[in-house]
């Protein structure tokens, strides 16, 4: 097939008077229309696929076989409604354009994209997957600094962008001597109609058998643990990651997913994009969240686009929480919402499972709905998650609070929780492992390592210890001065650096480790430099310092203290120092004094006797990185 070169748009480029390399705005109208495709391919006849069945993705894009749902619509924005068939044109046009931009150069780049919303994300991620590249998503309305860590770090020779997002990145691309790409709006305006069932859409630029080794994803860690970096997803990592939220949500092509996340993590990524357009499925995505417009699709104002499915993160649930109290005031406007949530939508779910008690509780009251709690990192996207959602909210009065336990591992995914001898964790202890996924009857415990923690409940015994990970769903590989390098492993098991309890046959994460970062009142504090800070004080003469909450949630400052024997000192006297001499927002909300810091012999701090002083936090935060 021959491939014309884009004509690139002069009238509106940026100007780069000092770099060899320019910043090019793609328009739609530059590129041969694909309205004559019948040109291009042989007809052949259109699948038929009951709305029913469910698609598991074998290694390659969700655009490989998209040709069953074509005439479907696939995401919903402000400016219409948009139908598979559409998304993969403007998906094809951009990569013959990207093509005649690249030259011969067209494949194996690695191209950071920083894009808006769902829809520009998927036209350009498709793009770039059909000529065989690497995607490396940006963070939107983040700092210039983590945007050029990622762009230099990854290895980048593009950065595709939308016009409104080019500020952000125009430096650091200009600098680091990057091509730079805009997209302008005729890439996502005005939705197109079907206009020949029987033509078949086409091919994309590579053939299927790349993607079977070919890298999709370059995703990075949210870096409030050790330096962000980049973990390595394979299409064939990936499309398992997919059918593993497929399973657990049990996502259908009747389901609509209402999508108001940023899509530079896992979890709004994979679990609540990828995941429903491989199925055929619709996704309402709003371009940034809004507690009234949520609202309003939560309760079906939009009648004719009803939610099924709505995945969120604790800050946004308590922010609908909260104006929930000013637009519902009386109780036949909140019985109006419990009975709309709870006959319209099946599934609402979460990317933590240490949402706050009094959230759980009031949601479940005010909807109708218990959430779905899912543990997901970086290199597995899900972990664990609670099976059979479905109808998980029938007969549900919402009077109890939801459990907080992850009560099974997802299938793909196999774990164990383990103990490390030493701080240099060349040696460890097999705890609990669970190799079957989705049948905890084969999850073994080892006698007598139970501890106490009251965790599962009061007074019970509870296993807990470091968790590691492996399986078809997990990537290996991670990427260090742009090259690639196996993930520090242990027999194959990659660490994931939780704490996580167990008890007959459920999972709940109990800690973090090496989360240097305590987020207070949206500022990120280093621990480690509180830590020191609290020891100028003389009237301490030890301490360590943890963050109390998850991450994915505001936190408080813990802080545990050794004082001088020889002064009579009080917690009014520590916290009068600390107001005085290291800033109001740094001051620990709780504060604990004993006789010693419980550390072992290598000094490393005792997670099970620091966990004991806080019984009523869900997740303890440790810089340090040994358990």
């Amino acid at each position: 097939m021959e491939i014309r070169p884009l004509r690139v748009l002069t009238a509106l480029r940026l100007c780069r008077l000092t770099c060899h390399v320019e910043c090019n705005q793609f328009s739609s109208s530059s590129i041969k229309s694909h309205g004559n495709l019948s040109t291009l391919t042989q007809r052949r006849q259109k699948a038929d696929v009951s709305p029913k069945v469910v698609r598991r993705l074998e290694g390659v894009p969700a655009f490989v076989g998209v040709e069953q749902f074509r005439d479907r619509v696939s995401i919903v924005e402000q400016g219409g409604e948009y139908l598979y068939e559409d998304i993969y044109m403007r998906s094809w046009d951009l990569a013959k354009g990207l093509m005649g931009l690249l030259g011969d150069n067209w494949t194996n780049n690695k191209i950071c994209l920083l894009c808006d919303s769902g829809l520009s994300h998927i036209i350009t991620a498709w793009s770039c997957w059909m000529l065989g590249n690497i995607v490396v998503p940006l963070p939107v309305n983040s700092s210039q600094e983590k945007l050029e860590h990622i762009i230099r770090d990854s290895g980048a020779n593009i950065v595709i962008t939308t016009k409104s997002q080019v500020d952000s990145v125009n430096n650091i691309t200009k600098a680091a001597d990057i091509k730079l790409i805009a997209l302008d709006e005729s890439w996502w305006k005005n939705p197109e109609s079907i206009t020949d069932k029987e033509t078949p859409l086409p091919q994309h630029f590579v053939d299927n058998s790349y993607f079977k080794d070919g890298n999709a994803l370059i995703m990075y860690t949210v870096g409030r643990t050790n330096a962000s970096r980049g973990i390595v997803l394979s299409h064939s990592v990936l499309a398992n990651q997919i059918n593993s939220v497929i399973d657990s949500w049990e996502i259908g092509q009747d389901d609509t997913l209402l999508h108001s996340l940023n899509l530079h993590q896992v979890f709004p990524l994979v679990s609540c994009l990828y995941a429903p357009l491989s199925q055929g499925a619709k996704v309402l995505a709003l371009n940034s969240f809004n507690e009234g417009k949520v609202w309003s699709h939560l309760l079906g104002v939009n009648k004719s686009h009803p939610v099924t499915i709505f995945p969120s993160t604790p800050t946004m649930y308590q922010k609908l929480l909260e104006q929930s109290g000013t637009i519902f005031k009386d109780k036949k406007s909140r019985d109006y919402v419990k009975a709309s949530c709870t006959k319209k939508i099946r599934l609402m779910a979460c990317n933590t499972t240490k949402l706050p008690e009094h959230i759980t509780t009031q949601w479940a009251a005010l909807t109708g709905h218990k959430i779905m709690p899912s543990f997901v990192c970086t290199e597995s996207n899900f972990v664990m998650t609670p099976s059979s959602p479905r109808h998980q909210n029938k007969n549900n009065s919402g009077g109890s609070p939801p459990t907080k336990l992850c009560t099974t591992p997802v299938q793909g995914v196999q774990i164990r929780i383990v103990r490390f001898r030493d701080h240099l964790k060349t040696a460890h202890e097999v705890l609990v492992e669970d190799q079957a996924g989705h049948n905890n009857n084969n999850s073994q415990g080892v006698p007598g390592l139970n501890i106490d923690i009251g965790g599962g409940g009061a007074n019970t015994d509870t296993i807990i210890g470091e968790l590691l990970i492996k399986g078809d769903n997990v990537a290996s590989r991670f990427l260090s001065g742009s090259e690639e390098k196996e993930i520090v492993n242990f027999d194959g098991w990659i660490p994931t650096g939780d704490i996580v309890a167990y008890k007959d046959g459920q999972y709940w994460v109990k800690g973090k480790l090496g989360v240097k970062g305590v987020e207070v009142e949206g500022e990120v504090l280093n621990a480690q430099e509180l830590e020191r800070k609290l020891l100028r004080c003389s009237d301490i003469d030890d301490t360590t310092v943890v963050g109390l909450g998850d991450t994915d949630a505001e936190q408080q400052i813990g802080a545990v203290v050794v004082v001088n024997k020889n002064k009579k000192v009080t917690l009014e006297n520590i916290l009068a120092w600390c107001n005085d001499n290291i800033g109001s927002n740094s001051v620990p909300s709780v504060l604990k004094i004993v006789e010693k810091i419980p550390r072992d012999n290598t000094g490393h701090i005792d997670k099970l006797e620091v966990f004991s002083m806080f019984p009523d936090v869900n997740v303890v935060c440790f810089h340090d990185t040994k358990f």
